[in-house]
């Protein structure tokens, strides 16, 4: 039973993860409203990343981890204590892409990834309200 949650939650994951670069594509006749969504989810799930870190943060006090809690809820079906390193520092970027494809993205360049999609939409935001992009 928990082999079919954790694969659930693989798939819930893999939808979260792609949603990030690919509403970059969407067009504004299909969706009137992806530049204002797509900051928000951006940024939502940011803020949500370092506020679950805190967590960890509180207790090993060495650093602020970006923690996504669908990894942290993955590795404790998986048998893992909700303090143990796996929790933190497994990469569910890493997972996918050695699950589905010879792609490996380093670790440590996932937040920079993540920031960088958070820079473009707030970009694409920001030109929205100034009434630079007209859609």
């Amino acid at each position: 039973m928990k082999k079919i949650l954790v694969n659930i939650i693989f798939g819930i994951h893999v939808c979260v993860f792609l949603f990030f670069p690919l509403a970059f594509f969407i067009p504004a006749s299909v969706w009137e409203k992806r530049i204002e969504f797509h900051f928000w989810y951006c940024f939502s799930l940011f803020m949500l990343f370092y506020l679950w870190g805190m967590l960890w943060t509180l207790r090993r006090k060495d650093k602020i981890y970006s923690i996504c809690i669908l990894d942290t809820l993955m590795q404790y079906l998986r048998g893992y204590s909700m303090w143990d390193p796996k929790n933190y520092e497994h990469s569910f970027v890493e997972e996918m892409t050695t699950r589905f494809g010879r792609l490996r993205l380093a670790n440590e360049r996932i937040p920079l990834l993540l920031l960088i999609c958070i820079i473009l939409s707030a970009g694409l935001y920001l030109l929205k309200l100034e009434g630079v992009i007209l859609y």
